[in-house]
């Protein structure tokens, strides 16, 4: 998906929501988001603007003022994260901007999270077995209810 504009959607998990659709997913099963901005989405459950189980790449994207009650603007397992930012998204539970599911690693670059917010990981949090990586990365005025303001698990 590329140059979307999505605004003020509300579901139960995600303006955008991509699943398995196998029990064993392949190498080229991917979620690509590139050059899109997504503002003022809620999800009832995980990802306000994006949930996926498939690997998942963002690309130059703005995710701003989204809501859930895990992962404010996304939710996903492995996947990659270039260029893009993360602002006053908010999640009820944990992962203010973002949500990693259990087992997964995340790589993130020459990225911005400010002014997230979550019980547990203000910008991000991860899930057991969890691995996320930084590179040129920033993050400001994130905050958590009880832990981890920028940080995961």
């Amino acid at each position: 998906m590329k140059n979307l504009a999505v605004k003020e959607n509300f579901s139960i998990g995600g303006a955008v929501a991509q699943t398995k659709i196998s029990l064993s997913p392949t190498p080229e099963m991917f979620l690509y988001i590139f050059n899109s901005q997504f503002c003022g989405c809620q999800a009832y459950d995980k990802g306000g603007a994006v949930i996926s189980s498939i690997y998942t790449i963002v690309q130059d994207c703005r995710f701003q003022n989204n809501s859930a009650e895990i992962g404010g603007a996304l939710a996903c397992s492995s996947g990659k994260i270039n260029n893009s930012h993360f602002e006053t998204n908010n999640a009820q539970k944990t992962g203010g901007a973002i949500y990693i599911f259990p087992n997964s690693e995340l790589n993130t670059s020459h990225s911005t999270f400010t002014g997230n917010q979550a019980i547990g990981g203000g910008a991000i949090h991860g899930e057991a077995n969890t691995s996320i990586s930084f590179e040129f990365c920033s993050f400001e005025n994130n905050t958590a209810g009880f832990r981890h303001g920028a940080g995961f698990q």
